[in-house]
């Protein structure tokens, strides 16, 4: 299994969040896309909620 440090994990989710400056967002709307997520409260579980 490979190691993801703090620092590859805090990258990623700037990325993924746009707050990293060449990834930035120019609306409220595709900020909002990017910080909206579906998740499953447990992770075998295939039924997702919002």
């Amino acid at each position: 299994m490979r190691h993801v440090s703090d620092d590859e994990r805090r990258a990623r989710i700037g990325v993924r969040h746009a707050l990293a400056p060449s990834f930035r967002v120019d609306s409220p709307e595709a900020a909002t896309r990017a910080m909206t997520v579906l998740h499953a409260t447990e992770s075998a579980t295939v039924y997702l909620s919002c």
